[in-house]
């Protein structure tokens, strides 16, 4: 029997819930949310002080705090984090320090898993020197980015050298959550030779409504893919390489592989700590400049 706990059980918290139990595996599934559940084991009820897994699916804002509470009690031998991995970068120093013994330590950018993007990944091998516009609208730009980011460095197989914000709206909006905020823009990606456009247009633009596109752009390549559809259309040739995998699908092999192997195709957390750090830095220093004044030292991303 594994012991897996969940922290925070919003829409995304379930999705894990329903993956756990598709795995075929004997799993005591404990849950940790502010909110009463009748329905689930509450982590009040547990009396045990070992856990196989613990997935922190909460906001960003609260994302180190849950981990220091959990560390504390329980001794936890593999961690799945949600991102954001937090809304500063010293929130990320202190996230690496604390969890620095446990080397399995997992991050849900989870496209790289997928065969759709493994598919995108073929079509792009070896490539130099690509730019690609991701256009959509109103599609988190903020909350969302770490995703595009971290899956092009695989894709490219190619380190990050900057982030820049220059392009980002000097506006910062509510976000769909209370408290949280996001931007429009364009956020732009510079790795070692291609480089990322990631843009989010206000609800205005009709054009790109309900979909991102990729639009892909080489000495050798011009091409668009649709992030939900997977269609891949080159010289006017269309290939359809599969939609996005919701997590109750996709995390259904990885949390398995970790329960059994503790090994699993996710971005490990120190694969991904000075992207993410680079990440929220230069969105702070914006946030800084722009933002309102009332939140100090943080950015106030989801």
């Amino acid at each position: 029997m594994f012991n897996v706990l969940i922290v925070g059980y919003g829409s995304i918290g379930k999705r894990y819930h329903e993956a756990i139990l598709q795995t075929g595996l004997k799993v005591n599934i404990i849950i940790k949310e502010k909110k009463k559940i009748k329905t689930i084991n509450s982590i009040s009820k547990f009396k045990g002080k070992n856990l196989d897994l613990v997935i922190v699916s909460t906001n960003a804002d609260v994302r180190l705090k849950e981990v220091q509470k959990i560390i504390q009690r329980f001794n936890v031998k593999s961690w799945i984090l949600e991102k954001n991995l937090g809304q500063s970068f010293k929130q990320i120093d202190k996230l690496k320090y604390i969890l620095n013994k446990n080397k399995k330590v997992w991050l849900t950018t989870n496209y790289k898993t997928m065969s759709c993007f493994k598919k995108l990944k073929k079509e792009l091998f070896n490539k130099k020197n690509v730019i690609i516009n991701i256009i959509g609208t109103d599609w988190g730009l903020c909350c969302n980015s770490m995703h595009f980011i971290d899956t092009f460095k695989w894709i490219f197989s190619e380190k990050v050298k900057s982030i820049s914000t220059k392009k980002l709206n000097k506006f910062w909006v509510n976000s769909k959550r209370k408290n949280f905020y996001e931007a429009y823009g364009t956020l732009n990606v510079k790795y070692e030779t291609c480089e990322i456009n990631l843009i989010s247009l206000k609800l205005k633009n009709n054009k790109y409504n309900n979909k991102i596109v990729y639009k892909i752009i080489g000495k050798k390549i011009i091409s668009q893919y649709f992030h939900e559809s997977g269609l891949y259309i080159k010289k006017k040739q269309k290939k359809y390489f599969g939609k996005i995998e919701p997590i109750s699908q996709n995390m259904i092999k990885n949390i398995k592989n970790i329960l059994i192997n503790k090994e699993c195709e996710l971005y490990s957390f120190n694969e991904c700590f000075e992207v993410h750090k680079l990440y929220l830095s230069s969105l702070y220093e914006h946030w800084k400049k722009y933002g309102k004044r009332n939140f100090k030292g943080v950015v106030p991303i989801a």
